[in-house]
């Protein structure tokens, strides 16, 4: 027996949200959302598809159905990158029976407009912090997270440190360069001068305030100086040259580990002094990576009676391939992580019953995740050293 119903078509008017005007010949696609597998695993859009606005910013999808939950999607092509295709939700709507529906004005959000160059440069440059609170912050996070401190002294109109931040940017080798520091771009205009000297100060370096040249300083989390370049040194013909700055990243980055030796050494440590090993998966551009790491170092006094912790930096030679097979195919992002025995067998992780990662514990389920996790696996820990490290998790909150 087949079942035939009636088709419906739904109608509508686009308008922009900010201005109020109608968005003018916009392509539209519609459909129903296919997952292949669990509502959480990726989707096909299917069942519907594609149209456009008028000129008075009205539309018509077609040949609906009754019953499934319809996506309507609003697509980008910016003008300049014609092939660089961005989705935008619109609308989700269920239809009760065939009749036609008009959804009146869809007030939707413009379309996201990335910052240009010189938008980018003049926010690098705001700081929440003086530029020697930042550094002094800065060295405390590239203990945890394996990254120098970068301080970029300039002007942010001069024409070197465009050319210099225009690579930070958008050149891809400069940026994949950058993992191994933390950028603190320092304004040396006259009014803020004060402010770059007390830095320069406080490093122990003399400042050139040349108002067309820059300054670029690399140190390790003490503070200590690694590195220093000038317009000079980085420049060909009048340019800031991309192969000396990459030189210069290259030559000045943090060594890269040996994730196996990192864990077996954690395991050897764990036999010796009957603890477990805390392994976390981890990068620097993950923001709850670094609350996570943030949490561990403040809680060692109480947490090392029992743990020894390790980083599997995705930067470390073999990292991935460990934590890919550690982790066995549990979903969701970083931080995961696990608690091992002394002989590197997972005896709980950060994945929940339901499939879910806890990453940063941040909820209180989460919380009574990570309970659980130290309930299981303490071995000097009591049940109150175990509850103020729970509590503790809540300041970083």
């Amino acid at each position: 027996t087949i079942l035939l119903q009636s088709l419906a078509t739904v109608r509508g008017q686009l308008i922009d949200k900010e201005t109020g005007k109608p968005f003018k010949n916009r392509e539209i696609r519609y459909g129903v959302h296919v997952h292949i597998g669990d509502d959480n695993a990726p989707f096909q859009t299917q069942y519907g598809g594609t149209t456009f606005s008028d000129e008075s910013g009205h539309f018509e999808l077609e040949h609906l159905v009754v019953g499934p939950e319809y996506h309507i999607t609003l697509v980008n092509r910016p003008e300049d990158q014609p092939d660089r295709i961005t989705w935008q939700p619109v609308k989700k709507i269920t239809l009760k029976d065939s009749h036609p529906l008009d959804l009146g004005r869809v007030e939707v959000e413009p379309p996201y407009q990335p910052p240009t160059l010189e938008e980018r440069i003049a926010a690098a440059f705001v700081l929440k912090k003086t530029p020697l609170e930042r550094f002094t912050y800065d060295r405390k996070i590239g203990g945890l997270t394996m990254q120098y401190p970068l301080i970029l002294f300039g002007e942010p109109e001069s024409k070197a440190i465009r050319e210099l931040l225009a690579l930070r940017f958008e050149d891809d080798e400069i940026s994949s360069k950058l993992d191994s520091y933390l950028v603190i771009p320092v304004d040396t205009t006259e009014s803020k001068r004060t402010a770059a000297q007390a830095l320069a100060e406080a490093m122990g370096i003399k400042l050139n305030f040349d108002s067309a040249g820059l300054e670029l300083y690399v140190t390790d989390t003490s503070g200590k100086q690694r590195a220093h370049a000038d317009l000079a040194a980085l420049s060909t013909d009048g340019k800031v040259s991309q192969k000396k700055l990459l030189k210069f990243l290259e030559t000045n980055q943090v060594p890269k580990l040996d994730a196996r030796e990192l864990l077996d050494a954690a395991l050897k440590q764990a036999k010796e002094q009957n603890k477990r090993v805390i392994v976390q998966a981890t990068a620097t551009w993950c923001g709850p990576c670094r609350r996570l790491s943030l949490y561990l170092d403040g809680e060692r006094k109480l947490s090392e009676r029992d743990y020894i912790w390790v980083k599997m930096d995705y930067r470390w030679t073999g990292a991935y391939k460990i934590m890919e097979k550690m982790r066995g195919g549990a979903q969701g992002g970083i931080p995961w992580w696990a608690i091992l025995d002394k002989d590197g067998k997972a005896m709980v992780t950060s994945t929940t019953e339901a499939g879910e990662n806890i990453g940063f514990p941040s909820s209180s389920s989460d919380r009574e995740h990570f309970r659980g996790m130290l309930e299981k696996t303490a071995i000097r820990l009591n049940d109150m050293e175990i509850n103020e490290l729970v509590e503790g998790l809540k300041q970083k909150d």
